[in-house]
């Protein structure tokens, strides 16, 4: 297994101090697992509950910061990929308490603009310097199948000893499938007639996956094909963007390049979150929902120029769109 790992440590001539003091007091130096901090790394905040941190990423960086919010050193790791129960230990730091900010990707992406730009931080920035900007080109486009993107922060205080605690992670990336159906028939549909876009502002996230600041992106399909057989006729669009937020209301928008009209134009996270109310409207929030789901398929029944507002498919779900607005 390749295995590539990093550490810097970035620390304060004091806090060199004290680390020493530490590690002679507490830890058994023959036998590191016997003292430190074990992170445990899990990505469970999805629709199955179920950890699904190995299929998600194979790289893996933490920030340390201290009760002041002030950065003091990270740790890295980049696999082949993560195995279950994927977890670190951190064998010194003082007694304290700090924040512990993760973020996971995966690295198989390798275009231009699949990944989203990290900062290098300085011994002594603050916890709000850690920010996520996706990618995109000089017009503001991503058009590009996007890594993986998983963030996690968590407070901890360290007592001196053996500790453990858990890294929970929230997937900050999503794919966009969208199908066009044709009312009757659609043999004479050519790909290149029909754009697919979405307009967003979510292109850059805070250290906790929240929006560091409104930032305009545009997410242009990856894929585009039109498939004609048996079973029909179907033009389809695939897309990745970066964390979709249920209030900013990034739009979905397919145009039609012959009429110069917008076939379609719709609020997407208003859209998406119509699924949540028949899956699980008691238990989650739309925020929670959207943040669950990683992937979605839609597909909309049109003529070319219209769409029947009667029906429209979300992942399997038939929904009524009529009267509301989006």
């Amino acid at each position: 297994m390749k295995r590539i790992f990093n550490e810097k440590m970035k620390f304060s001539p004091l806090l060199v101090f004290l680390l020493l003091i530490v590690g002679i007091h507490s830890c058994i130096w023959e036998d590191l697992k016997e003292c430190g901090l074990t992170l445990r790394f899990r990505y469970v905040y999805n629709m199955q509950d179920a950890d699904g941190l190995s299929r998600q990423a194979n790289w893996m960086t933490v920030w340390v910061f201290d009760k002041e919010d002030k950065f003091i050193s990270l740790r890295h790791e980049e696999v082949a990929s993560f195995g279950p129960d994927y977890s670190w230990t951190i064998p010194v730091l003082p007694e304290g308490d700090y924040t512990l900010v993760a973020v996971a990707k995966s690295t198989d992406k390798v275009e231009e603009y699949s990944d989203f730009e990290l900062p290098e931080l300085a011994v002594g920035d603050s916890l709000g310097c850690l920010t996520a900007r996706l990618s995109r080109d000089s017009q503001g486009v991503n058009a590009c199948r996007i890594n993986a993107l998983l963030m996690g922060i968590q407070r901890v205080h360290i007592t001196g000893g053996a500790q453990t605690v858990n890294v929970d992670l929230m997937k900050c990336t999503n794919t966009i499938r969208v199908i066009l159906a044709p009312m009757v028939d659609g043999n004479d549909w050519v790909a290149d007639d029909f754009d697919f876009y979405i307009e967003g502002k979510n292109g850059w996230l805070a250290y906790d996956g929240s929006p560091h600041q409104l930032d305009r992106v545009i997410y242009r399909p990856y894929y585009k094909a039109l498939q004609i057989d048996e079973a029909g006729c179907w033009l389809i669009a695939e897309m990745n963007t970066s964390r979709l937020m249920y209030d900013l209301a990034p739009r979905l928008i397919v145009h039609n390049r012959k009429t110069d009209c917008d076939l379609l134009n719709i609020n997407l996270t208003g859209l998406l979150s119509m699924q949540a109310i028949e899956e699980h409207q008691k238990e989650w929030s739309h925020q929670e929902y959207l943040d669950r789901q990683d992937e979605y398929a839609l597909t909309f029944i049109t003529n070319g120029h219209t769409w029947m507002k009667t029906k429209v498919v979300v992942n399997g779900w038939v929904l009524s769109l009529e009267d509301l607005g989006l």
